[in-house]
């Protein structure tokens, strides 16, 4: 298995309007990104699942420092 970089770009419910985002994450499959991104914002912003909205997932080579 090989570890890569993803962007993961969308929006999420920020009081009554909507936010964009865009994370570089590392993991093995998309779907592991998906999780990851929606386990965070959650934990961090208390944005239930439901209101985030994830637009775009590619892989890149870029390093988020």
């Amino acid at each position: 298995m090989r570890v890569k970089n993803f962007r993961v770009e969308g929006r999420f419910l920020c009081g009554d309007r909507m936010q964009r985002f865009s994370v570089v994450l590392r993991g093995v499959r998309e779907e592991d990104v998906i999780e990851k991104v929606l386990s965070e914002f959650g934990s961090r912003n208390r944005v239930k699942r439901r209101n985030i909205e994830i637009e775009r997932v590619t892989e890149t080579e870029e390093v988020e420092e």
